[in-house]
């Protein structure tokens, strides 16, 4: 199983609350973590560093993140023909899917926490890995190629919707 880490954005109602500075430290320590998957590539010792990372994530997503979600995936759906520019037609509603659950079709979606943006909430440091700057992660185009190299790279497991069952 592959997995990539900086496209992980765990979204979950909050079961504990975190200080700001506790966060910090678990997104550093996320980070830190994709770098190594990125220049060694997944073990299984990497894998069980990022079982540990799991529960403080899930404290660390803040209710800002997820009110960026709550009551919205409506407007998903105008987003449809470019998603089919950047995916394959059998791949579409899956995009859909994960795009409602991600940003609600927000392009100007923004994770406080992670700084996860745009339409498919893309992590910062995946704009640098291909070129671009943050701020190009709201540009749904931008954002949707970047998702489709993600996705190419290291399949829907870059997206927690996904690991959690929805939009497979």
């Amino acid at each position: 199983m592959l997995l990539s880490a900086i496209a992980i954005v765990l979204v979950a109602v909050p079961t504990a609350s975190a200080a700001p500075a506790d966060c910090w430290e678990t997104w550093e320590g996320l980070a830190s973590w994709s770098v190594q998957v990125q220049q060694s590539g997944v073990s299984p010792a990497l894998l069980s560093e990022l079982d540990d990372l799991t529960p403080a994530l899930d404290r660390c997503n803040d209710a800002d993140a997820l009110a960026v979600r709550q009551g919205m995936g409506a407007e998903a759906d105008i987003w449809r023909p470019l998603a089919g520019v950047y995916f394959d037609a059998d791949d579409v509603e899956r995009v859909m899917c994960l795009m409602a659950a991600e940003s609600g079709g927000n392009p100007n979606a923004r994770n406080q926490t992670s700084g996860a943006a745009g339409l498919m909430q893309v992590l910062p440091s995946w704009a640098e890995v291909f070129g671009y700057e943050v701020d190009d992660l709201y540009d749904p185009g931008v954002n949707l190629w970047i998702a489709n190299q993600l996705q190419e790279r290291h399949g829907w497991f870059a997206w927690s919707p996904y690991q959690r069952g929805s939009c497979q």
